[in-house]
């Protein structure tokens, strides 16, 4: 019995020690080999189909689908993506990078020291517009805003650019990193939804995910005052690369009460900006600018309605060109309906002569 005792011992610490070398080679060879995502994402790269899906259905049935979940959503989105650019680069049109151009639409606000735009990728703000885009390039100078990326609406790929010049001075973003310093964490900060990384010319950390298919900009003004307008120009000589412009209204909300003591900003520092005073007023006789438009609108033949004025702005000027027109008419018609029956009556006349 006693000499038995140290052997067993001995027989257990062999068994404990041979088990904890097993275990060490097995947690070692564990740590050595790829997860499985990557195993998985190399199958789908080698085209190894039944490989991948038996990988995925081996680490679903052990519970860990949460894992590779968002990855393999990700791969599959990818695939399809370069899946429908292959099949598109049949059209010579995208082959040769010949895409539709739209010009996105926007909404804004303001505070008493920086503007804030809200862009859409599609021409009007309630139409479907673009998810993602891609290579956006974004400039901002004293007097100009620049944008344009690629996106995908519907299969169709197009192209987003917008390019206006602003209606007063804001502070730029240049690429100098000293200049970068003294400027305001808010001079520019962008946001923008895509799936490729931000390729512009903004600080770093100052753009992050926002809401589907939008971006917001916001510039800082150049100085402490209320602007009238977004965009440079009056009613009457709007920029040809701005589309449609609205009000953001959740954001003058917030800010009404700031902005209550603050005086406009009536400068005219770039050339197409006009004051209030410049905009011609509207007609107050809203029946008599109803008959302008009736007429203009049904009366009027296309051609001549672009060269009369507008409606609101001058209904009496409408309705005498319109009278004036059909008058013209009616004294044409008139003569050519006496100049045709003047040979019957010469005819009459002369068989009458003839009868005597």
């Amino acid at each position: 019995m006693g000499s038995s005792g140290p052997s067993t011992h001995r027989f257990m610490g062999f068994v404990l020690l041979t088990a904890v070398l097993v275990f060490s080679l097995i947690r070692l060879g564990r740590a050595n080999e790829k997860p499985a995502v990557l195993r998985i994402e190399e199958a789908v790269n080698a085209s190894d189909w039944t490989l991948a899906s038996e990988l995925l259905r081996q680490e679903v049935i052990a519970g860990r689908g949460s894992e590779v979940d968002l990855r393999i959503r990700q791969l599959s989105a990818n695939l399809h993506h370069q899946a429908d650019h292959l099949v598109r680069l049949l059209d010579r049109d995208y082959a040769m990078g010949h895409y539709a151009t739209v010009t996105p639409a926007i909404q804004w606000a303001q505070n008493s020291t920086h503007v804030f735009m809200n862009i859409k990728f599609s021409h009007r703000w309630n139409s479907p517009g673009a998810l993602r885009v891609r290579d956006p390039q974004l400039s901002v100078s004293p007097c100009c805003f620049n944008f344009s990326a690629t996106g995908e609406l519907s299969g169709v790929v197009k192209r987003y650019i917008l390019s206006f010049e602003l209606a007063h001075d804001v502070v730029p973003y240049l690429e100098d990193d000293q200049t970068q310093k003294r400027m305001s964490a808010s001079a520019l900060l962008l946001v923008l939804t895509s799936d490729l990384p931000l390729r512009i010319l903004a600080p770093r950390g100052w753009w992050t995910q926002s809401s589907v298919g939008r971006m917001t900009v916001t510039l800082k003004k150049n100085a402490p005052k209320k602007w009238r307008q977004l965009v440079a120009g009056g009613h009457n000589d709007k920029q040809p690369a701005v589309g449609y412009v609205g009000r953001w209204l959740d954001l003058e909300e917030r800010y009404a009460s700031e902005l209550a003591g603050v005086a406009y900003d009536d400068s005219t520092e770039h050339a197409l900006v006009s004051s209030t005073a410049e905009k011609r007023p509207r007609h107050k006789d809203s029946k008599l600018v109803e008959l302008a438009r009736y007429v203009r609108g049904r009366l009027m033949p296309k051609p001549l309605r672009a060269l009369m004025p507008k409606s609101a702005d001058a209904p009496r000027t409408v309705i005498a060109i319109a009278f004036s027109f059909w008058l013209g008419i009616s004294a044409v018609a008139l003569m050519v309906a006496r100049i045709g029956f003047k040979p019957n009556g010469v005819a009459d006349s002369c068989k009458d002569t003839k009868q005597e």
